[in-house]
């Protein structure tokens, strides 16, 4: 069980946190994985869409006070995001289609980070250097990174000898994701000699969506 609990902690992106303190720029997103890295920099959004459903996705306890929630991503609240008077609003290409009405409140900017092409770790190690550079402390980027880093080398070291593993999340009784290739546990699976078995194609945020019977086909996995 001990084992497990590491395990599980290790694969967290935020695995070292920054100290919290009021935003430099006043950032507002609609995106989850954006609004992670902004709070893992110290600089938390001000504006978050689905505040009670990004906390239940992200495991967070409590977000910090400054954040506040400002409606469904899909159809975020114009009037509320108005009120935190944002520097930029922050959007994934998903949202983008709402650019232009919410352009008029604030300067929008793009984030993409699972897109296709590359190393997905180089793509986040871009995306915290872009967060940071907009919440004002471009240094900040840096200091987590090397944070992160050194985090996972002590929880590799410590690990030890690991079987190979299928990191899983059910959809429902019978049907699950599978996170595989360009999936950021795969990323840091990776970097902490852990071995994926799941080899199958996979969608632009790294998982299969699968029925449970697949998983039949690894015996010799540990099922995360």
């Amino acid at each position: 069980m001990s084992r497990v609990r590491t395990l599980r902690w290790a694969l967290a992106w935020l695995a070292a946190l920054a100290p919290l303190h009021a935003t430099a720029n006043d950032l507002v997103t609609l995106d989850w994985t954006v609004a992670e890295t902004l709070t893992a920099l110290g600089t938390p959004p001000v504006g978050l869409a689905e505040l009670p459903q990004y906390q239940r996705w992200s495991g967070a306890e409590a977000v910090p006070a400054i954040t506040r929630d400002i409606g469904l991503r899909a159809q975020p609240n114009r009037e509320l995001i108005a009120q935190q008077s944002p520097n930029h609003i922050l959007l994934s290409p998903l949202f983008m289609r709402l650019g232009d009405s919410l352009g008029a409140i604030a300067p929008v900017t793009g984030v993409a980070t699972y897109e296709p092409g590359g190393s997905l770790w180089q793509r986040l190690a871009r995306t915290t250097h872009t967060l940071a550079d907009l919440g004002g402390d471009e240094n900040a980027a840096s200091a987590l990174i090397e944070n992160v880093e050194a985090s996972l080398a002590r929880h590799r070291a410590a690990l030890g000898e690991q079987p190979p593993l299928i990191v899983l999340q059910f959809i429902d009784a019978r049907h699950l994701r599978v996170f595989g290739e360009q999936s950021l546990f795969a990323a840091v699976m990776e970097r902490m000699g852990l071995v994926n078995v799941w080899r199958e194609p996979t969608n632009q945020w790294g998982f299969s969506t699968v029925a449970l019977e697949e998983l039949l086909r690894h015996p010799e996995a540990t099922l995360v």
